[in-house]
């Protein structure tokens, strides 16, 4: 009598999985076919068979999709802390080629007889200007991490959109006992 309630056990789960299988791919063919995603093709949004400028697309996610608009507002705010570092890094780093070249140019006028005063420039004109080379290199993932975001909020707002259309998801899962029969909404 236990063999036959784990073999209907076992029959059950393998079931419940291809249900699930086959449920997926009911709801996937039905958001592909669903006109409500959304596709980047340079600057535009396609909708459907309606195209969006960014102004436009912005002001709909705005609108319907928090977690879209969260998105590109979050990777707008690390794309220009990226421009904002590059531009100290740059400013920083002309300011300290600028000290390193008057304490060199004040060394040498004198005939290559050094005063404290333009070593000290030289040298501090050299650790602004790797100031400003760490600040121009710590812009780059900035930048770079920051525009991914602000391209793709587009894909967020699929996956919400697909995660709402999603129904039932039947499935085994490990557990602590063994395996488990897992129903999630």
């Amino acid at each position: 009598m236990n063999m036959i309630r784990k073999i209907s056990v076992v029959l059950c789960a393998v079931l419940l999985s291809a249900a699930n299988l086959f449920a997926n791919e009911t709801v996937a063919n039905e958001i592909q076919s669903n006109s409500s995603l959304i596709t980047k093709v340079d600057d535009n949004y396609i909708m459907g068979n309606k195209t969006m400028t960014k102004e436009q697309y912005l002001d709909f996610i705005k609108g319907n999709c928090a977690e879209a608009w969260e998105s590109y507002q979050k990777g707008n705010r690390i794309w220009k802390a990226g421009w904002g570092l590059l531009g100290a890094g740059i400013g920083t780093f002309v300011a300290g080629t600028s000290v390193y070249c008057i304490g060199a140019y004040d060394y040498y006028k004198q005939n290559k007889k050094a005063t404290p005063y333009n070593q000290t420039m030289s040298a501090n004109g050299i650790i602004v200007m790797c100031v400003g080379s760490a600040l121009m290199t710590g812009s780059i993932p900035c930048l770079i991490v920051g525009g991914i975001k602000r391209n793709n909020s587009h894909e967020v707002y699929n996956e919400v959109i697909t995660r709402n259309a999603t129904a039932i998801n039947f499935g085994i899962q490990p557990s602590s006992n063994g395996l488990a029969m897992v129903m999630q909404f």
